[in-house]
């Protein structure tokens, strides 16, 4: 009980106050002090309801069902477009990866933000939740995959390309695979690479010695130096002949890409513009070879005519003096004709060169990088 004046708490059976004397009524004490009554509790609050609450339960679960198909289709399709379409234990192994990864991320994502929810997350929410963050990591990969894929711009194609020549003639180390045509591309100039400096190696052992100067007096003088002459000149054809066609090359790069792990359209479909292409470069290179044999033949036909009259002129003060008019007649026309193919091959040796340092330079390259001389 409690005093009503000083409010101290007394005994119930007390007649006054012992703390401040007040003579105490009867019914005066007081049975609590005034104002420690505990308020009312507070009226509850209603739970705030998240946006998933208010969707129906069947719902979410269907929601949960197609997200994780789109997943499924959107791993699928990214899975495909890396493995060209061709289903090798790589692309299993890939497409297994595709799925896993956006699935852990969404579990790690959920379960951090819902452990100490209070209350507890309903299944179904954290299902929506986690195949939301998933469909989101799945459509940034596949973004990704189609981004490397998009069609490259003029310039880059020609940096890729001198990149890939560069790699290939060992004048820069060789990179990851950028593109799925690399390892096609990079091989083809290795071997161009290698089919010049084998020319190159054929011509430099090449003996010119009975031909220099050619058409030279000296070089008709004896059947000894006509012999060792036509020799020459044929072993100059012969080396000519063997190099005239890059055929081979072009035989080995499309085995090369039908044994490759490419589709059958994006086969069809490089080799269509890859032989085109190439075959278009190569004419000039062609005219080039065919004036070249033509000069190198009526060059040994001029030998050859020299060698069966070499009875018939002699030479005197480094020139050559024919006995009979008919037969000079002959070797004039002769001269003058090969003399001419040869002038001809020298200029479209030099037009050849231009047109081929112009089209390497185009990609940043020049025809020593690849072994090329201007002729072959």
């Amino acid at each position: 009980m409690f005093c009503p004046k000083c409010l101290q708490e007394i005994p119930a059976s007390s007649a006054a106050c012992p703390f401040c004397a007040h003579n105490l009524a009867p019914g005066e004490i007081l049975s609590a002090r005034p104002g420690t009554h505990a308020p009312p509790p507070p009226f509850p609050r209603p739970a705030k309801q998240s946006f998933l609450s208010r969707v129906p339960a069947p719902l979410l679960s269907l929601i949960t069902i197609v997200g994780a198909m789109l997943v499924l289709m959107m791993g699928y399709y990214k899975t495909k477009l890396w493995s060209h379409g061709v289903l090798t234990p790589e692309a299993s192994g890939y497409f297994i990866g595709g799925l896993l990864t956006p699935t852990l991320i969404a579990w790690l994502i959920v379960w951090l933000t819902t452990r100490k929810r209070v209350p507890p997350v309903p299944g179904n929410h954290k299902g929506v939740m986690g195949i939301s963050v998933a469909l989101l990591v799945s459509l940034l990969s596949l973004s990704g995959e189609l981004s490397r894929l998009r069609p490259s711009s003029e310039n880059e194609t020609r940096e890729r390309i001198a990149r890939l020549a560069k790699e290939a003639t060992g004048q820069a180390p060789k990179s990851a695979e950028q593109g799925k045509f690399d390892g096609i591309i990079r091989p083809f100039f290795a071997d161009i690479k290698k089919f010049n400096d084998d020319y190159l190696a054929e011509v430099n052992t090449l003996d010119k010695s009975a031909i220099t100067p050619l058409y030279g007096a000296k070089t008709f003088d004896g059947d000894s130096n006509l012999g060792k002459a036509i020799e020459q000149l044929r072993a100059m054809e012969a080396v000519e002949a063997k190099y005239a066609s890059m055929e081979p090359l072009l035989q080995k790069t499309k085995e090369r890409l039908f044994a490759s792990s490419l589709s059958d359209e994006e086969k069809k479909e490089f080799w269509d513009g890859f032989e085109g292409s190439f075959r278009k470069s190569l004419k000039p290179r062609d005219d080039l070879n065919e004036i070249e044999r033509l000069w190198l033949k009526d060059s040994i036909s001029l030998y050859e005519f020299m060698q069966d009259n070499e009875h018939s002129f002699h030479v005197k003060d480094n020139k050559v003096v024919f006995a009979s008019t008919d037969l000079l007649n002959e070797y004039n026309e002769k001269f003058q004709k090969a003399d001419t193919e040869r002038k001809e091959f020298l200029a479209a040796k030099a037009n050849f060169k231009k047109l081929q340092e112009e089209g390497l330079g185009k990609i940043g390259l020049k025809p020593a990088d690849l072994g090329a001389t201007g002729h072959n």
